[in-house]
């Protein structure tokens, strides 16, 4: 798909290689994309046909590298990279904050609290907490093994607790304390669960919804009644039809 639509990657003054595109967002409101390549490139492209004056790309390549992945949250884009988590501005893909990775892990997922805090789940199972806006100074906490030494897939936050959920199949709850540290509270495996992937919920309920995937099939669970509201083949073990 990357190297048969390569008008993504020709931009004036930019030499972008089509082949090295890995991942993609599209903005939730806006008409538009934002395409990740493993040199660091990131590219907007217009997604509406009839609007000629979206007809323009912008391009930022950053210094981190590889993009892991790209999402909207909150207002702003947020790019995981091997060693760092950037924070851009949506319109102009200017960086507006970098957090630096202080744990061995690769950054694989993220919750993201507007103007206060940000989670990151690494690959060791770590989860670290960073301060945003006027809290911004202070040194990242880090919960070791929240996951034990299995990847962090998905977070959220819900009513001040953090809910993680990752590939030691268990869904796990911790919360920050009066001292300023983050514990964990429970760990609670899932049944016939070996990659957990998502978290669904409403914006103020604990009772949550999970994704992932047993074998080849992914499958959609109420985390409180164990009901099963969706069972599919994926199509092999590389996952084709991912979710």
């Amino acid at each position: 798909v990357w190297t048969e639509h390569k008008k993504w990657c020709t931009i004036k003054g930019s030499a972008i290689d089509p082949s090295t595109g890995n991942c993609m967002a599209v903005h939730p409101r806006r008409m538009k994309a934002v395409l990740g390549t493993t040199d660091g490139w990131l590219v907007q492209v217009p997604l509406d046909p009839w609007d000629k004056s979206a007809d323009t790309r912008v391009a930022y390549k950053s210094c981190h590298r590889p993009t892991q992945s790209v999402s909207f949250s909150n207002g702003m884009l947020v790019v995981l990279y091997a060693r760092a988590v950037v924070l851009y501005d949506c319109e102009n893909l200017i960086p507006v904050n970098t957090l630096s990775s202080t744990t061995p892990g690769i950054p694989l997922s993220f919750a993201l609290e507007k103007d206060a805090r940000m989670y990151v789940g690494d690959s060791r199972g770590n989860i670290t907490r960073f301060e945003l806006g006027q809290e911004s100074g202070k040194e990242p906490m880090i919960l070791s093994r929240a996951h034990e030494k299995e990847h962090v897939t998905a977070i959220r936050v819900v009513q001040g607790l953090v809910l993680s959920v990752g590939n030691d199949g268990c869904l796990t709850r911790s919360r920050n304390t009066a001292d300023g540290g983050l514990q964990r509270l429970t760990s609670v495996p899932i049944a016939n669960a070996t990659g957990l992937r998502n978290i669904f919920s409403g914006s103020e309920s604990l009772h949550v919804a999970l994704g992932g995937y047993y074998g080849n099939e992914f499958f959609l669970i109420d985390n409180k009644s164990g009901y099963e509201f969706l069972r599919q083949d994926t199509g092999g073990g590389k996952r084709r039809q991912c979710f």
